[in-house]
Parts: structure tokens; sequence; C-alpha cells
């Protein structure tokens, strides 16, 4: 290996080979196997072996290495400070064919260090092939004693059980042969990587690499072989553990945050979303929380220093790098996308580790910015996978899937997920606030995403606030109190003639004869009335009429087309049965609508609906319309009555929303004007009309 200093002439580099003979396995020669543990191999006088799967690098390209090696060109790395540039020429490249190429690696004497960059995804295969590998390494020298192999898993995840990957592949590895014939023959000590390696490049191209450290948990092999590297440092295993929480936290889980976070604003590059002036308030307050549950697992504070430098300072220096690169748009947006489509992101703890470590779970609302840029994650892979698009199952408990994997985490997202048990999203938490708080986010960004937001609009979603108290809603019904109605559509279907009511007086009254279409219309069923026009008042320009008297003349209007119209063709078809069997159980009913009071009792009375109820609330009682829960908190106290004993029959999103923070399980009725494609969820179940309404009251009285 030699380097070429920029301004200098080519010149060896410093380190002298005290093992010439010796070999360093790179299992997995991709960006970090290529870019960073082959140039230390060679620094410390190693051969390197590297081995390539043959998913991104083909049997070809290992050819051309293997060509450009031999006539003496190698391959560059451009290291980023002092810059300088390295040219690699002591290495081998082999695609891995079959299972023998490493196993013959590993069982060979001269292979002192091993090290995989694979992915903790595919630990389960690497696993049997190293234990083979170690027991011919033990059946070979004719009785001489064997070298003991270096391992080193260089992979910063963790198992959903808390293990490193050097931990997880240790406990696969004993799975198949016994702990003290694995001490004997190998070292697995814990690491730690701290490199970026932005893009892996053809045998032609340059790599850059930022100049990064392997922090490695101490140990006698680990002196012995490599700590003569500049590029590595040996420390406590208490220090290693600690490192390893603060590279995964605030590296790893802001580098995969930020990327999804620039998936929705449009964002091609990692440093365009860390440097926007309308993210960086949120974006502070992300790294806050990285930084707090980093610390938290270890009971450090921010500014303790371990391993020469603060987490403060570390997560500082991070976000520096990814704002300012060395090189332009060295990091696309869209790199991180297939991983975490794949699920390579979702039982390695950088999504959850840091919910779990910095309290979210019972208590989200402690940084809500961090609990939302999670959520956005999580919907991400939600709507990337169609079998899943309407359920996700760690909300729904009805929802069982077989759990398989290393570490029986994470199945294929390709078929569907499911957690262990004690997984942040698994069976023991899906009560919990924080799965509560996504699913309301999940409803908020199935209401609202449509292509990208700008990232003023990203802002606004990741500084929603979260309320102190929140709690996942019930299902199990066990004694119903009180079932309360929406009024148009959620109970009579009356919306149709709302709706040509209101488009005649905007068309009447606005600049031009505009008028409202259906689908605008639509997009505002469910809004207070005063709020409704308001806004008609502004978008078509309407002259001679306040929003107040433009509420009184729809009245008007809407109580003479009323009496005009048959009762019957009003009342869905199967509404007078839930309403009979209700009244037969002895069910309280009620009705809570944004209509003004005389609209809602003339409707009832019209039809021949008001002796079923109550009680009816409305705006008019001095109460805040939806979707605000204060009418439904205003029904429990009238009737006194626990949210857990109220249903709630709704027919558009705002009125789910304000069930939803009164705490009462609700069934959202698919119509005309409202059809959401809701995430499934806990305590919100979608019908698709009145008839199903009917059996579904049925199917519950049978139960009970």
């Amino acid at each position: 290996m030699t380097a070429t200093r920029h301004g200098h002439e080519s010149r060896p580099l410093d380190a002298e080979p005290s093992c010439a003979a010796s070999q360093w396995v790179v299992l997995g020669a991709g960006r970090l196997g290529r870019g960073f543990l082959a140039p230390v191999a060679c620094e410390l006088g190693f051969r390197s072996l590297l081995l390539v799967a043959g998913e991104n690098t083909s049997q070809a390209a290992v050819e051309q290495f293997n060509h450009a090696r031999d006539a003496g060109e190698g391959y560059w790395i451009e290291l980023d400070t002092p810059s300088e540039r390295v040219q690699m020429l002591d290495y081998t490249f082999s695609t891995v064919v079959d299972t023998r190429v490493p196993i013959k690696a590993i069982a060979d004497h001269r292979t002192q260090v091993l090290s995989t960059s694979i992915g903790g995804d595919r630990l389960g295969r690497v696993a049997p092939m190293i234990a083979e590998g170690l027991r011919l390494r033990a059946q070979q020298g004719d009785g001489a004693e064997v070298p003991r192999l270096l391992i080193l898993v260089c992979e910063n995840g963790r198992s959903a059980t808390g293990l490193t990957a050097a931990e997880v592949l240790r406990d696969a590895i004993e799975a198949i042969m016994p702990r003290a014939e694995i001490s004997r023959l190998a070292e697995l000590p814990r690491v730690v990587i701290d490199a970026m390696i932005p893009a892996l490049g053809g045998p032609q191209s340059v790599l850059r690499v930022s100049r990064g450290t392997l922090w490695i948990e101490e140990c006698d092999l680990a002196v012995e072989l490599v700590a003569r590297s500049s590029h590595i440092r040996m420390l406590s295993s208490s220090d290693v553990e600690a490192l390893h929480t603060r590279k995964l936290y605030c590296f790893n889980a802001l580098h995969l945050l930020l990327a999804v976070i620039g998936h929705y604003a449009g964002e091609t590059t990692i440093d365009r979303v860390a440097t926007d002036p309308s993210l960086q308030a949120p974006l502070d307050s992300i790294v806050n929380g990285l930084v707090a549950a980093s610390c938290q697992r270890h009971g450090l504070h921010p500014d303790d220093v371990v391993g020469g430098e603060s987490t403060a300072a570390y997560a500082k220096r991070v976000m520096t790098r990814l704002q300012r690169p060395q090189w332009d748009h060295f990091d696309p947006v869209a790199r991180v996308a297939p991983k975490l489509r794949g699920g390579w992101y979702m039982e390695d703890g950088r999504i959850d580790g840091p919910l779990e470590d910095a309290g979210l779970i019972a208590e989200p609302h402690r940084c809500r910015q961090l609990t939302h840029a999670s959520s956005l994650c999580m919907y991400f892979v939600v709507t990337s996978i169609r079998q899943l698009e309407q359920r996700f199952f760690w909300l729904d408990a009805g929802r069982t899937l077989p759990q398989s994997g290393l570490d029986g985490s994470v199945t294929n997202l390709i078929r569907g997920t499911a957690f262990v048990p004690a997984s942040t999203f698994g069976d023991e938490n899906q009560n919990s606030a924080l799965n509560e708080a996504f699913a309301r986010d999940f409803l908020e960004l199935q209401r609202t995403m449509k292509g990208t937001w700008s990232t003023e609009r990203v802002a606004r979603f990741l500084d929603r606030e979260i309320p102190t108290r929140l709690r996942v809603l019930p299902r199990g019904l066990s004694n119903l109190g009180c079932v309360i109605f929406d009024l148009d559509e959620g109970l009579v279907a009356s919306e149709s003639l709302l709706y040509r009511v209101t488009q005649i007086l905007i068309t009447e009254h606005s600049h031009r004869g505009q008028t409202i279409t259906h689908d605008d219309y639509a997009r505002h069923v469910g809004m207070s009335e005063i709020d409704f026009f308001a806004k008609m008042h502004s978008a078509y320009q309407i002259r001679g009429m306040t929003a107040d008297e433009l509420v009184a003349e729809r009245d008007r209007r809407y109580q003479s087309a009323l009496s005009a119209t048959e009762p019957d063709s009003l009342v869905k078809p199967g509404f007078r049965e839930v309403l009979e069997l209700l009244e037969r159980r002895g069910v309280r009913m009620a009705v809570c609508s944004n209509a003004s009071k005389r609209r809602v009792e003339a409707t009832l009375k019209h039809v021949g609906l008001a002796n079923y109820f109550g009680a009816t609330m409305t705006p008019d009682e001095g109460l805040q319309p939806k979707p605000s829960p204060d009418m439904l908190l205003a029904l429990q106290e009238r009737f006194g009555l626990e949210a857990s004993r109220c249903l709630v029959v709704e027919s558009s999103l705002l009125g789910v929303a304000a069930s939803v923070d009164a705490g009462c399980y609700t069934l959202l009725l698919v119509n005309d004007y409202t059809a959401p494609l809701l995430v499934g969820r806990r305590g919100v179940e979608v019908l698709g009309n009145a008839q199903v309404l009917r059996s579904w009251f049925a199917a519950y009285f049978a139960l009970q």
C-alpha cells in the first residue's frame, strides 16, 4: 500500500509490516470493509482477503479489482483530514459463491483477524460458517498449538434484547459448538466503529472515507495484533458499551431520522436536510433527545467524557459532519430507503432503542420531536409494504405473525413484521402511550400526506404537541353505557341535502357565481359551521353576508328543504334496527354534532328518531366543536360514565379525532363524503355502512 499526499510525491506509508505472512479476512467487502477495514489491515502489515457475496459486487468487478492490483494500480481511497490519497495494493478480492471459501479462509492458520461488516440481519448465516471454520482450524497443525483468531464484528446495531452484534454472533456460535472450545480458538471483543464512507466506487474509482476510529473492548489478542494501528483504540468493557450506544443513537439513529425527514420533505441529500433553517429547532431537540437516551442507558451526564470525548460534544461533531460534509452531496437520502423498507433498521435498536432509553414509551411528550420523527420512520415502513398499508399489527391485538431470524425479533418485512414481546412495538407495550402517539400520527399523516411536504410543514409536524396523559383506547367494552352518534352521515343521510343547499347559497353570493365542488366540500366535512363558512367567505369572495349570517341562512334553507324530503329516504338502511336494538338493551343514546342545536333537533324530529336520544350536544352549549373532545367529555359527565363505557359512531376524521381524545372507542362509517384510508389502530374500527354497523352490534351483544 502506498499513499499520495496532495501536493507531494508518492511515498510508502510509515507502517512496517511485522507479520507479512499473516492474513486479515474481510467478510463483507462493501463500503466499510473496502474503505476502512482493508486499509487498517494493510497499515498493520496484513494481507487482505476481501470476500464479497456478489450482491453488490459482480464477479467481473472482482476480476477487475485483482487485475488492477496485479498491474500495480489497485484502488484508491481519498481521506478527508488531512486531505490524502491512499493506494490499496496488498489485497485479494473473491466472490463467495459457496460457504467453502470463507470456511477455508477461517481454517487457514495464516488468518489472524476476521472482520465482518455484512449487517446484523445476516449474522445468522455467518455463525455456521465461522463455527465450521474454527472446527477445521483446530484440526490442522499436527498437534501444534492453534493460533487464536481475533473476530471483529463491525456492526453497530443491537438486537431487540439489547445485545451487540458481537454478542449475538457469539451466542449463535455457542449454539453450535461449546463455549470453552470457542474461547480456546478465538476472541470476539465488542467493537464500535466510527467512520463515514459515502459511496461504493468501482475498481477505477476513488472511495471517499472519513478519518474514523475502531474502538475495541480490550483483550489480549487485540492488543497483540491490532493495537499498533493509528485508527484503533482499546477501551474498557464499560467504555466500549457506552461508546456503542453513543454511536448507534447519536449517529446511526440521527442519520436515519434525517433521511426519512428528507424523504417526506423532497430533499435529495442528508446535508440539505441537516442545514434547512425551518428544521433547525426540531432537529436540535431530536439531537438532545438522542444524547439524553444514550447517557440514560449508562448513567452518564451529557458532559461526562468517555473515550476522550463527551456525548454532547460527539453529537455536536456528528451534526457538523452531516451538515457540512467534506464532499458535496455525498450522502443521498434515497440510500436509506431500501434498507428501512427491507427491515435492516427494524431490529438493530436505532429506531426503538432511543425511544426506550429516553423514557418515551410511557411519556412520549418528553421529547415530542423524537417521537414524531420515529413515527415518520414507522409510517414509511407501513406505507411501503402493500400488505400492511391498512393495518399495522402492533396497534391491532388481533394480528399475530410468526417470528423468525437470528434473535427472533422480526420477520422479513415483505411478509409482515413481528417483534418479540419485550420489543418497544411488541405485545408487552401494545397499550403504551408511545404506540397511541404513533397511532395519532398515522391518522394525521394519512389525512394530510399528499406527495411531499415543504420543510416548514415537516417542522410543524415534528413539533406537534403530545398530551401528557395519553393512553391507548379500550377495546373490551364489558359494560356498554352509552352510544353517541354523529348526525350527518353518522345517523342520517343528510349530508347530500346539506351539500345542495350549501352549493346554491355559495353560488348566489360568491364573486362571479363560483361554487363549491363535491370534492372540496367533502374535505371540509365535520368542521364546525362557523369555521366552514369563514373559509368559504375567503375562498369564494362572498360579499354582503358574514360567516354568522351564512350559517343562519343555510339553517333556514336546510329546514325548508328537509320538510320537502321524504323522511324514510334520509334514514340509512339498518339504522332503525340499530337504535331499536340499543333501546331494548337499555343502552342510553345521544347525538353529538357540530351542527346547530336547531338543525339537529329539526332533523331528528323529521325522520322520527328524536325519542331514541336522551341528549343532544352541539357547540350551541358553549362548548368547542370537533375535533375538540369537549362535547363528548360533557356528555360523559352528564351521564356519569367513564370513557371506557362510551362508544362513538362517527362519519368524519375530525369526529374521530375528538372521540380519540375523549378516550371513547370509535366506529367510523365510510360514506361519500368521508372515505378515509386509515391505518388500523386500537380504538378505531372502519365500517362500510349502517348494515355492517347493525351486524357489529349484534355480534357485540352476542358475546356479552
